[in-house]
């Protein structure tokens, strides 16, 4: 296969009646009205889904290993998310009011050209992110499989020390991600009533944990 046909494989599909290349697709054109599907209740579980998933759980645990009291890390942890809440709410005012995203502020602040600073920056705290979210998902399913298969948990490691991980550890992360893969496809207003229906069952493994 061609490097150009590969290049053509890997483009996210875009309108057939509509431009699209580096000045103008639709990832910079507003968000159209059929697409602003989220409602209140929808933003809501957004957030909540995101404070109330174990990553933000391992915050505490972590702050108290480095040397936090208990009340310390508590403080700062509420504090650290009031400056995020209201980065949030300001980052988010130009989504909201004009329907635009990432792509288009990063241009009208940084220039044409100089946006791919903040597209750099951007991708290296994507990559940071998907590491630690995807390896804490490995490490879930490796235990789910390993209640599954008993086998699984008694599995050979084929890995040096040097390596940090193990077997077990290495297959449940490939598994996670084959798992989200096709999630990717689904666009943000598919992912809606997923969300909404979500926030109750981690609410209730949150109690469950805490019992």
């Amino acid at each position: 296969m061609a490097v150009g046909n590969i290049v053509e494989f890997l483009k996210v599909p875009t309108s057939q009646q509509t431009i699209s290349n580096v000045w103008i697709n639709d990832d910079i054109r507003p968000l159209p009205p059929h697409r602003r599907t989220w409602t209140r209740w929808a933003y809501i579980s957004f957030w909540a889904i995101n404070q109330i998933c174990l990553s933000n759980w391992q915050i505490g645990a972590s702050l108290v290993t480095a040397g936090l009291s208990v009340w310390q890390a508590v403080i700062s942890i509420v504090l650290g998310k009031i400056i995020i809440s209201a980065v949030a709410i300001a980052n988010g005012y130009v989504g909201a009011e004009y329907h635009i995203g990432f792509a288009v502020a990063s241009r009208y602040i940084w220039g044409i050209y100089g946006q791919y600073l903040a597209l750099i920056q951007r991708i290296i705290l994507s990559l940071v992110w998907f590491s630690v979210q995807s390896w804490t998902g490995g490490l879930c399913v490796q235990n789910v499989l390993s209640a599954i298969f008993s086998s699984y948990q008694h599995m050979e490691n084929h890995f040096p020390a040097s390596a940090k991980m193990n077997t077990k550890q290495f297959i449940g992360w490939i598994v996670f991600n084959l798992l989200m893969a096709p999630i990717l496809y689904v666009r943000p207003e598919g992912m809606k009533h997923v969300r909404i229906r979500l926030d109750p069952i981690r609410l209730q493994e949150t109690a469950c944990d805490n019992c």
